[in-house]
């Protein structure tokens, strides 16, 4: 009888542990806490390498993500403090946006250099924006045509 007892007491306390250590691990599985912040951009750069003095296309790109997903990318160029070019970016690959713009043409001696802002916005309508520049090559010494 008093094997029977202890019998079955080992076996509801091995009955509770089971079902102790089944409820455990695993873990996460809650709501996902809230996109309280914009989108994070970075890796800008732009390809000026075709560009020359007389202006022309330079292509600008950016990374872009968020804890959400991405609802708009765009690129504002602007030289000394005027907007030139505003262009929605696209979505190449990954998480890299690109847009073309046309630079300006350069026929000083001095430096131009334009200044890109891009902005983007996530499903949630938080927005965010970084800036870069880039420079317009000086007008050299132009060689004389060929008269031949």
């Amino acid at each position: 009888m008093k094997l029977i007892k202890t019998n079955t007491a080992v076996l509801v306390i091995a009955c509770i542990g089971v079902v102790l250590v089944a409820g455990c691990g695993g873990g996460g599985g809650g709501t996902p806490a809230p996109d309280t912040s914009g989108p994070k951009i970075e890796n800008m750069k732009a390809d000026t390498s075709s560009l020359t003095f007389v202006g022309g296309n330079v292509t600008i790109m950016a990374d872009v993500t968020d804890a959400s997903s991405i609802s708009s990318v765009k690129a504002a160029v602007s030289k000394g403090g005027k907007l030139i070019s505003e262009k929605a970016m696209t979505l190449s690959s990954g998480s890299t946006y690109q847009a073309v713009v046309t630079a300006p043409s350069n026929i000083s001696s001095a430096s131009l250099t334009c200044t890109v802002v891009i902005y983007a916005v996530d499903a949630n309508s938080l927005q965010s924006h970084e800036q870069f520049s880039f420079n317009v090559p000086v007008a050299g010494n132009i060689p004389p045509s060929d008269p031949f």
